[in-house]
């Protein structure tokens, strides 16, 4: 059954500054429409002076047999780059279209990773003390 929301064939290369609100909101409204995808926040915490909520949308395909194969997908590392985030976005707008692609997956989906930094217009691992985490802030 197709599912109508506003998501784009192809992420935006710049959607700055959508608010975190805006940006999760296709998620949270495919949540509410689709028996498929669930919207579970993990938690709050202060930071930089606010309030955030660190959201997971979790995916659950048709059963496929035998255990279901768990996966977690990242999106929103950097404070200025949402591309992840709508590639999320369209994947399970996808996904929910179609379940039967995910049969056996249950797919946890973090499609704003750090909501302080993108508030803040930081990014995740600004300046950290260790190199692997610098290392990664670069790719």
């Amino acid at each position: 059954m197709p599912i109508s929301l506003q998501t784009p064939a192809r992420a935006p290369e710049a959607v700055l500054p959508l608010s975190g609100a805006e940006l999760l909101a296709p998620l949270e409204e495919l949540a509410r429409v689709s028996a498929h995808v669930i919207a579970e926040p993990v938690g709050e915490f202060s930071a930089n002076g606010g309030r955030h909520v660190l959201k997971r949308f979790v995916f659950l395909g048709p059963e496929g047999g035998g255990e279901m194969i768990r996966i977690g997908l990242f999106g929103g590392l950097r404070a200025g780059d949402s591309v992840g985030t709508h590639a999320l976005i369209r994947f399970a707008t996808l996904l929910a279209e179609n379940p039967r692609r995910a049969r056996g997956y249950c797919l946890f989906l973090y499609p704003q990773c750090d909501p302080a930094a993108r508030a803040a217009g930081v990014g995740l691992w600004t300046n950290h003390r260790l190199e692997e985490i610098r290392m990664l802030e670069r790719e």
